[in-house]
């Protein structure tokens, strides 16, 4: 369910953006993190040899310098959060403008979508120049750290060195000393740069990694069917199956085996589904149709037939060469769903799912898609999801849900019996919305 709860625009964001910001980070830092820390334990080795007692003065006072490196890398981590979470909403905004045109245009709403994409687009951009600001501030911070301690090194070293107390360093070998410890300053300024390159591809990493209750006990039944009124759970019901949800109670077991038991990609492969959304992609119609399968080209045309697809598919300017545009936008409603059928006769599958495959259907479409989903649904299990009543009258079992629960099973005849009870009233109502 990760993916239905999430916008598409944030995601596109996280697999983009994100993800560089990861590779930039990993690139930027890696020399850092290896090379400096050896550098400065090197110097540090060689401090220790001319003086403990300064060395380990010098070690009290890093502290000082690491406080105020972790005071800005903390800074940034929660600036870097706000920006890529900023970044996501406005391409969420841009992509449900793109995909919404036709509603923004006739409800005349350019100023509202425009404001909305303002401010994001505002705050992304004040959270950006807080980082930079930061990130900026993080050097001279860590600089100033850095000659604080060794503003203290010479005021100790010196004081041991005139009062004698220095046990046995020479003035020359502290001058030594102190040149030899402001090179620690290089690697540490390096150390810090890349911290704060850390935190940045810390937030972004998390991003890209974060990629219902009910009895699931649907007996094994030639062709079952879903009913029940909106919000009842029945589409929820449905992507248990191929494992889109996992249930937090109860099981789902296909031939006795608890799908949860099995590989994701084993489950799915025994699964044909066609939704009410007919999912396309901005491609050819065969490539559509072929979708993620070795079928030959004798397969996609005798799977098109069978949907009633090859018709209009050779009416077409390419034939199925023909590109559809974004979503199958340049085909009609029945059109983009007779492919969603063809493709999945395509594949074959053992176990069927229909999901209101025909309720955004006009009366002529409907037929054609009917006759295909007929032909489809023979020699296979099937799960019906349906509002209309009357196009479910012949499964082998009807399964009536409402809000979340099975309240009724049986065949049309057994729970139109039972008076009073909701498959009863559901097709009452429907049948008195006929005659009006």
């Amino acid at each position: 369910g990760y993916f239905s709860n999430e916008r598409k625009g944030d995601l596109i964001s996280r697999l983009t953006n994100d993800v560089q910001e990861v590779e930039i980070s990993v690139v930027n830092t890696l020399t850092a993190v290896f090379k400096e820390p050896l550098n400065i334990v090197g110097i540090f080795v060689l401090l220790f040899s001319m003086s403990a007692r300064l060395t380990l003065f010098s070690l009290v006072l890093l502290p000082i310098s690491g406080g105020i490196i972790a005071s800005v890398s903390k800074r940034l981590r929660r600036h870097a959060t706000i920006s890529q979470t900023t970044l996501g909403a406005m391409l969420s905004v841009i992509e449900e403008t793109l995909g919404g045109m036709r509603v923004v245009k006739a409800f005349n709403a350019r100023n509202y979508v425009f404001a909305k994409f303002q401010f994001q687009n505002d705050l992304y951009a004040r959270t950006t120049q807080d980082i930079d600001n930061t990130r900026d501030l993080a050097s001279p911070f860590s600089e100033f750290a850095g000659v604080t301690v060794v503003a203290g090194l010479l005021y100790y070293g010196g004081s041991l060195v005139l009062s004698g107390e220095a046990g046995g360093l020479s003035a020359s070998a502290f001058i030594t000393y102190i040149i030899l410890f402001s090179q620690i300053l290089t690697p540490a300024k390096s150390l810090s740069g890349a911290f704060s390159n850390i935190q940045r591809g810390l937030v972004a990493g998390a991003r890209v990694l974060s990629i219902i209750d009910t009895e699931s006990n649907v007996r094994d039944q030639p062709g079952a069917a879903l009913v029940g009124p909106s919000g009842g759970g029945k589409s929820t019901l449905a992507d248990l199956l191929p494992r889109f949800y996992d249930p937090s109670s109860g099981q789902v077991l296909i031939d006795g085996h608890d799908v949860r038991d099995c590989t994701l990609h084993s489950v799915r492969a025994q699964m044909g589904i066609v939704t009410q959304e007919s999912i396309l992609f901005n491609d050819t119609i065969y490539n559509n149709i072929k979708f993620n399968t070795e079928a030959t080209e004798e397969e996609v045309i005798e799977a098109a037939k069978t949907a009633n697809a090859h018709d209009f598919i050779m009416a077409s300017p390419d034939g199925y060469q023909t590109t559809i545009g974004d979503r199958g936008g340049r085909l009609s409603g029945g059109q983009r769903q007779r492919l969603s059928i063809a493709r999945a006769i395509l594949r074959n599958p053992p176990i069927l799912i229909l999901d209101e495959a025909t309720s955004a259907l006009d009366t002529e479409s409907e037929k054609l898609v009917q006759e295909a989903l007929t032909r489809l649904m023979s020699s296979r299990t099937s799960l019906v999801i349906a509002h209309r009543l009357s196009t479910v009258r012949h499964a082998d079992e009807i399964i009536v849900l409402q809000h979340g629960r099975i309240v009724e099973r049986g065949t049309h005849d057994e729970l139109l019996q039972r008076e009073g009870g909701l498959y009863h009233r559901l097709s009452q109502m429907q049948t008195n919305a006929a005659l009006v």
